[in-house]
């Protein structure tokens, strides 16, 4: 048995139809976001002593470091841009310090830490 020409193209279009081939558009692999580091030392204003167990985090992460017995710190996978480092040691004053991070890059920030204003002007010991 012979098909005429139009019968062949007629049985290609339907079976092109029943089993239709898609076009997958690759999507481009997610890039990782720049990230640089942050380290230092954090110590008490007044005496000059580095801080042991201070905490230091970068505000809005789940990012935290605590200072060993010299007062250091460090801070990796921060992302880039502008952050805020959150420090806090008990009896002092927390402080929070804004920094620009570059991608890729590590940046070095010490930090002093003073007394509560009330126990700077009066001369008074912390209670805890």
């Amino acid at each position: 048995m012979q098909l005429h020409p139009v019968s062949c193209l007629l049985i290609l279009a339907v079976g092109l139809l029943i089993h239709p081939t898609t076009a997958v558009a690759q999507t481009p692999a997610p890039v990782a976001p720049a990230t640089a580091s942050v380290s230092g030392r954090v110590s008490h204003a007044a005496t000059g002593q580095y801080l042991n167990n201070a905490r230091v985090a970068v505000q809005g992460t789940n990012l935290v470091a605590f200072t060993d017995e010299s007062g250091t710190y460090r801070l990796d996978r921060v992302a880039a841009g502008t952050v805020v480092l959150e420090v806090f040691y008990t009896g002092l004053e927390p402080q929070a310090v804004s920094l620009a991070l570059v991608p890729s890059a590590a940046m070095e920030k010490d930090i002093a830490l003073a007394a509560p204003p009330r126990a700077r002007a009066t001369g008074e010991a912390v209670k805890l």
